[in-house]
């Protein structure tokens, strides 16, 4: 699980760095790379333009996409953890 969380703080930081003030290339790499890790096909069809909600609402995007609740959960789950070191970074910053 360690190395997982490095991996995926290292993808968000890449992504963070290439699109600074983007959030919905942030989101649609998280969701690509659930795809990638899980061997699903979720999100073959994504495009960055089919992201129109805040990164806080993923959920919204996972129904307009039909994916089922179970499968939903393990996504927010991921989304989750992909975001996870970000968020305690922040957190301590604003101390």
């Amino acid at each position: 699980m360690h190395n997982l969380m490095k991996k995926l703080d290292r993808q968000y930081e890449n992504t963070r760095r290439q699109y600074p003030d983007e959030k919905r290339y942030m989101i649609f790499h998280v969701l690509k790379s659930f795809d990638e890790n899980h061997s699903t096909q979720f999100f073959d069809g994504l495009t960055v333009g089919d992201i129109t909600v805040h990164e806080n609402q993923i959920l919204k995007l996972l129904a307009r996409f039909h994916i089922p609740p179970e499968n939903q959960e393990k996504i927010l789950d991921w989304y989750d953890a992909y975001l996870l070191p970000y968020t305690i970074y922040n957190n301590l910053n604003k101390k």
